[in-house]
């Protein structure tokens, strides 16, 4: 059996880095709602909402960062939102909205749609839709009983560039990693580390085995033939 972070000391406190908050990437999915006391002033800004029939529940319009880090808005065109966190671009338009004269107390409610992040784990993928803030590895990946993780390895994208971070699960020093806290389109492998086989490799194993016991008995045979011809 495996103790994950080991070196954890029972009643010793620890300092915790908050949840880094989401940044907006090119190929971001943004769910953009206005609100404004008057409706009739908010519906330029909500063009792209869709109303659920009998349900009377709103989608928000959801846009594209496009490759330029922009999404086109209504009223407003073009609006730079790369590397931006929801709550900057939630303010961002709202300004601008304040600032144009459209609506004197916008209430604006940016999400994220695509948050998602794909787990390979012991040959299986398997493709996962966060809907909370802030997600970490440990709600992702959990050791359930007979699992063996040493270590995952968190391959991240950004600036259009990918980064592949180890994170050890013997140590607390998992929780300082920048990949601890997940982000969208994050890919999480789970190393077999040579701790689990697959029924495949169990199977090679035996059939090797066995062939290796037959070669023994025939070789063994062989020696007490020439022996007894001697």
């Amino acid at each position: 059996m495996i103790t994950y972070v080991k070196d954890i000391k029972y009643g010793q406190t620890y300092n915790v880095k908050p949840a880094p908050e989401l940044r907006v990437q090119r190929d971001d999915q943004l769910e953009i709602q206005v609100f404004s006391t008057d409706p009739t002033l908010a519906e330029p800004f909500n063009t792209g909402a869709l109303v659920q029939d009998g349900v009377g529940i709103t989608k928000p319009a959801t846009y594209i960062v496009d490759n330029f880090g922009s999404i086109d808005f209504p009223v407003l065109g073009a609006l730079p939102v790369e590397g931006l966190t929801l709550k900057e671009v939630q303010n961002d338009i709202a300004n601008r909205i304040k600032s144009g004269g459209y609506i004197k107390e916008p209430i604006v409610k940016v999400g994220l749609a695509n948050f998602t992040i794909t787990v390979l784990k012991y040959g299986s993928t398997s493709k996962m839709t966060i809907t909370e803030p802030s997600i970490n590895l440990l709600q992702v990946v959990v050791p359930t009983e007979g699992e063996k993780i040493k270590d995952v390895m968190v391959i991240r994208t950004e600036n259009g560039k990918q980064t592949a971070y180890s994170v050890d699960y013997l140590t607390r020093e998992m929780f300082d990693s920048p990949v601890f806290y997940l982000q969208q389109n994050d890919i999480v492998y789970v190393k077999p580390n040579g701790w689990r086989q697959s029924q495949t490799a169990r199977n090679l194993m035996q059939v090797f085995s066995t062939a290796m016991s037959v070669v023994s008995t025939a070789s063994s045979i062989l020696i007490w033939t020439r022996l007894a011809g001697r």
